[in-house]
């Protein structure tokens, strides 16, 4: 599984998906983004979410969480997000053993209030 550095990070590349960890006013989503390489300096984040043309961003695997009440309230297979609505967007790792506990702090997320 190839690793490339993004912001002096790395963010892990699983057959071509980024996992993420994206903020928006009221919910914290962790999902997966198919970055292509060719497409992208070597699958670089940025340069994805840079793109003048995308006006939503597909999520794949994507648990949505709450910030308010710190609970997940959906996953979905397959998502759009809307660009306008994302404050922060930070490439991220699975977590090793989501079967069990499907909670924001077994996806290493916080609320930004914090």
């Amino acid at each position: 599984m190839p690793i490339y550095s993004h912001w002096g990070r790395s963010m892990e590349l699983e057959r071509g998906f980024a996992v993420v960890k994206i903020y928006t006013e009221q919910f914290a989503i962790v999902g997966k983004i198919l970055l292509v390489e060719r497409e992208y300096n070597r699958g670089r984040l940025s340069d994805y979410m840079n793109r003048a043309d995308m006006k939503f961003v597909p999520l794949h695997e994507a648990y949505v969480f709450s910030l308010r009440t710190k609970k997940a309230v959906s996953s979905k297979s397959f998502m759009l997000l809307n660009k306008n609505a994302i404050s922060l967007i930070i490439p991220a790792r699975e977590p090793e053993d989501r079967s069990s506990d499907v909670s924001m702090e077994a996806f290493g997320l916080e609320a930004l209030d914090s």
